[in-house]
């Protein structure tokens, strides 16, 4: 085809034609690719934007703490460590992570004990609990020696250990029960304790004494030979007379009357007698008794059948100083072919206050046995004084 101004113009045309549908399309792509990435950026930014920020925010944190431990945060109870041993700059830091420092970091942490059962090493030290504290805080050792100087308390030194203790108790695990046993076998005096026959006879030698600890009552057996023992006391408050008919038994052998400041109620001299009981009655007759008297003003003698004249004849008053005192014996009350026997020492003042001494003897030989006496006077009643009695066996 031969190419003429026609074609080519056409020719020409088309291709302008072409290249503005082109250059309209390309602008069409550009504007569509504008519009994605505007709205890929906006999205980014909705989306990576915050958690971008708040990751920004978290490492200058993150920086701030590390510069404040590093460099002047770090408290000494925590973690040693000298200025030189702190990182202040890149260079330096990649100077100390070397290989070689990894390692000993590595080995440093492995000295270091778990927080499960650790075990401490070299010389750790603790807080020191208060005292008394029962909780589960460590105690170390300036809270142990606390309070075991609070149990020792200032014991003495020979009883401040637990071994020096168990030596004390004689290394008896059962002390207690021990020591409650060797009470019950004690005599005791302050509660009634029931013994035995053999443990009151150990307990008697023990405390050297005789079979009488353990009677209520003294009987004339038990009494060595020649002991006397108190009857009873008869006292005088202007009585008719003092009679007994009680205390003369076959317990003992013989008898013994005191008188103490036996004194009569009248007032006109008057005489002190005594007469024995026998047979039911106090015996009036059958005396064979005998009497002297030494005062200031010589001997009087002389002798009764009725009784036994113990202030020979009338001779007291009431105003005599101490009345009659003195005593008399009696033998043979019990014997079944012996008379009875009296004799006796008295002294009183005289009416006129004249002191004499009276000495009286004999017998009663009415009968056999005598079984008690009765004191009376010759004129009125006693006044007051009191008589015992008194018997042995021989």
């Amino acid at each position: 085809m031969a190419l003429t101004k026609a074609s080519w113009d056409a020719a020409m045309t088309s291709i302008g034609q072409r290249l503005r549908e082109r250059e309209a399309l390309e602008a069409s792509f550009q504007a569509l690719i504008n519009l994605g990435v505007g709205q890929a950026i906006v999205a980014v930014q909705n989306e990576i934007g915050p958690t971008a920020a708040q990751a920004q925010a978290d490492a200058a944190a993150i920086a701030a703490l590390l510069d404040a431990l590093v460099n002047d945060g770090v408290p000494t109870a925590m973690i040693e460590t000298s200025p030189a041993a702190r990182f202040v700059s890149d260079a330096e830091m990649n100077a100390k992570a070397s290989a070689s420092a990894v390692a000993n970091l590595i080995a440093a942490v492995a000295l270091l004990a778990p927080r499960v059962s650790p075990n401490f090493l070299d010389s750790p030290t603790a807080p020191t609990p208060p005292a008394g504290d029962n909780s589960a805080k460590l105690a170390n050792t300036a809270f142990v020696k606390r309070e075991i100087a609070a149990l020792v308390n200032s014991s003495p030194g020979a009883l401040d250990t637990l071994d020096e203790l168990a030596a004390a108790l004689g290394d008896d695990a059962n002390f207690a029960s021990t020591v409650t046993a060797a009470l019950a076998a004690r005599l005791r005096f302050d509660a009634a304790q029931a013994l035995s026959a053999g443990e009151k006879t150990q307990a008697r030698t023990n405390l050297g004494l005789g079979s009488l600890a353990t009677q209520s009552a003294v009987n004339p057996a038990d009494l060595p030979a020649g002991a006397w023992v108190h009857l009873a006391t008869l006292t005088a408050s202007n009585s008719g007379a003092l009679q007994d008919t009680s205390s003369f038994t076959s317990a003992y052998d013989e008898y013994e009357i005191e008188f103490v400041g036996l004194k009569p109620s009248s007032g006109s001299a008057v005489g002190l007698g005594l007469q024995l009981h026998s047979g039911g009655s106090f015996r009036s007759t059958n005396y064979d008794a005998v009497y002297m008297e030494q005062n200031s003003i010589g001997y009087a003698g002389g002798s009764d059948t009725w009784q036994i004249n113990l202030s020979a004849g009338a001779r007291m008053t009431n105003a005599a100083s101490d009345g009659l005192c003195g005593s008399l014996r009696l033998y043979n009350v019990n014997s079944a072919n012996k008379l009875p026997r009296v004799s006796g020492v008295f002294s009183f003042y005289e009416v006129s206050m004249t002191p004499a001494v009276i000495i009286t003897s004999g017998r009663w030989n009415g009968g056999f046995g005598v079984t008690g006496f009765q004191v009376y006077a010759s004129s009125g009643n006693l006044a007051d004084g009191a008589v015992h009695i008194r018997g042995r066996k021989k």
